[in-house]
């Protein structure tokens, strides 16, 4: 059974925040309930499961190693009369997220995944679909002077309370066997 207030997630580091949720507060609709993210599994567990899903996950990530991530790449997904656009890792990266989702469903073979292959991305917003090879290029020109880099070495368990209500996180679960399931603080 799966949870639509809950979430497998790598939160983007803090200091973006502010530079991402000025192009999030703008032109994404779910803005309001979620912070800058990039989700591995959505819908999730129930919380009354993470602390078992949390042990799972510390097992079979204390082989994952932390990873520099760039997110450098903008690119949009196509939905009916919109675009959903975000922002990528390069290709170069996608062994490290390929070897972290693989551990993520080996630790969790049980939870329901919504798409067979995984595709890491933080959205930025909506657009036409008429609009979007402009509001792509503008986005470019946005993360040439916003670079979103940093290491990643941990993924976060989150959840809502309410349907209008903010994600929070509850739980991280850090790479490498450094032992380490902590609450969120």
């Amino acid at each position: 059974m799966t949870d639509t207030t809950t979430a497998l997630t790598i939160v983007i580091p803090p200091q973006f925040h502010a530079a991402i949720n000025t192009i999030r507060a703008a032109n994404d609709k779910a803005y309001p309930r979620w912070m800058p993210h990039i989700n591995l599994i959505f819908p999730f567990v129930p919380e009354d499961q993470f602390s078992t899903a949390a042990a799972s996950l510390e097992t079979a990530l204390s082989s994952i190693q932390p990873f520099a991530v760039r997110l450098n790449t903008v690119n949009f997904f196509k939905q009916k009369q919109q675009c959903t656009y975000n922002l990528q890792p390069s290709h170069d990266q996608m062994s490290d997220f390929n070897a972290l989702f693989a551990a993520v469903q080996q630790a969790l073979p049980d939870v329901e995944i919504k798409h067979a292959q995984f595709t890491p991305h933080m959205t930025l917003g909506q657009c036409a679909t008429k609009d979007v090879e402009n509001t792509v290029f503008g986005m470019r020109n946005w993360l040439a002077e916003n670079p979103v880099e940093f290491v990643l070495d941990r993924v976060c368990l989150i959840k809502r309370y309410s349907k209008e209500g903010q994600f929070e996180v509850l739980k991280e679960v850090y790479f490498g066997g450094n032992g380490h399931v902590s609450p969120y603080a």
